[in-house]
């Protein structure tokens, strides 16, 4: 890219030199090629992009699904079985614990094998009568894997060659004047770019063991989702013990994000143009037409897709994968500048190529799936060349 901006650079310098070496003969040089007093002139070609600036990030992701922010990843595995201190419906991997008619007191309750009825934690007293140290206790289980991914990353997208089409409306201006030709410039571009985006996932695993006191109930064997028709026994609602352990799970993931960007420009602005000396150096050598400076709003329509697919191994088995898209369209008002060459084919003053350095502000567009979200900045520069027609 930078190559294409420095031979702009020097063919644009060329153009202007005309002005600099025969100032003792300015009413020659600001002599208009064209014999009308107005013309029109189109021009269409294809351009080369600077790429656009796209910040992306990630939010972590459990086994579920669901999406977490880094501040909450830590309390992600804990949403579906609830506070130890407070009433909550809670979802464990071998059982439910669910809110019920009575003060943390329930028969909403479950669990999945025998061997989760066993031997209490609780020091009994064995001075009461009823205390006896074969109570046991229900103990249900949880266990959960979050993909430690949350990032922010600066990346740029694929460069882009683009088509475009450009109208002139010009008139003579005041022969004295430098800029000897001004008029109206009309200007369309489409420009179709994206990104792919690869991210390796760490991963780590919260398990939960949650203890809940029989009082000497015998539970009803396993396994049981709750009474048919209550009454039925009753659990209290809130654990009376929580085991918590985090560590790496041994399990890995890989997250892919496809991201595609559509910008559609219409443009309106002025056009001023200083048309060398006829016979002149340049004329002769380079069939230099002229130099335009131009400058005006646009208007913007950005479009942005995004597929992202995250998923999560163990060893080499695949235990989960989760697909998301999303899609954005947005207007966006911006303007425009730019510094071009144009140069004669054949009679002059009617069939040309051309170049042009120009410069684009559009805003930003940001999207999310989710699990990622993305910020593209619309601005930059672009290089075009083409071919045109006068009449």
């Amino acid at each position: 890219m930078k190559s294409f901006l420095f031979a702009t650079g020097a063919i644009l310098f060329l153009g202007f030199y005309p002005a600099t070496c025969d100032a003792d003969d300015s009413k020659k040089m600001m002599t208009v090629r064209s014999d009308s007093e107005a013309r029109w002139e189109i021009q269409t070609g294809f351009g080369v992009r600077q790429s656009f600036d796209l910040r992306y990030s990630s939010v972590s992701r459990d086994l579920t699904g669901g999406y977490y922010s880094s501040a909450q990843a830590s309390a992600a595995v804990y949403g579906s079985i609830g506070p130890v201190n407070a009433e909550a419906n809670r979802t464990y991997d071998d059982g439910f614990v669910n809110i019920g008619s009575n003060f943390n007191l329930t028969t909403n309750w479950g669990y999945s094998d025998a061997s989760q009825v066993r031997r209490s934690s609780q020091q009994w007293n064995l001075s009461q009568p009823w205390d006896s140290p074969g109570n046991n206790s229900l103990y249900l289980f949880r266990a959960g894997a979050i993909g430690t991914d949350a990032f922010e990353r600066v990346e740029e997208m694929q460069e882009s060659l683009f088509p475009y089409v450009e109208i002139h409306r010009v008139w003579k201006n005041d022969p004295g004047s430098f800029w000897n030709e001004i008029g109206l410039s009309g200007v369309w571009s489409r420009i179709s770019t994206g990104a792919d985006l690869a991210t390796q996932l760490g991963m780590l695993q919260t398990r939960v063991l949650d203890e809940y006191f029989l009082y000497g109930i015998i539970p009803p064997a396993a396994p049981y989702s709750g009474p048919v028709l209550p009454p039925g026994p009753l659990l209290d609602n809130m654990p009376h013990s929580r085991v918590e352990d985090t560590s790496a799970s041994g399990l890995s993931g890989v997250s892919f994000t496809d991201l595609n960007i559509e910008l559609q420009t219409v443009s309106l602005g002025g056009i001023w143009r200083h048309d060398p000396e006829q016979g002149g150096w340049l004329d002769d050598q380079l069939n230099l037409h002229g130099v335009d400076l131009q400058a005006g709003l646009s208007l913007n329509y950005a479009r942005v897709r995004m597929n992202s697919s995250t998923t999560i191994y163990s060893g080499n088995t695949v235990i989960g994968n989760y697909t998301d898209q999303a899609s954005r369209s947005k207007f966006l008002p911006g303007f425009y500048a730019s510094l071009g060459t144009t140069f004669d084919v054949g009679e002059p003053g009617k069939w040309m190529v051309f170049n042009q350095l120009r410069y684009d502000y559009a805003g930003k567009i940001k999207m999310s799936t989710g699990a990622s979200s993305a910020e593209v900045a619309l601005n930059g520069f672009s290089l075009t060349l083409g071919i045109g027609i006068a009449w």
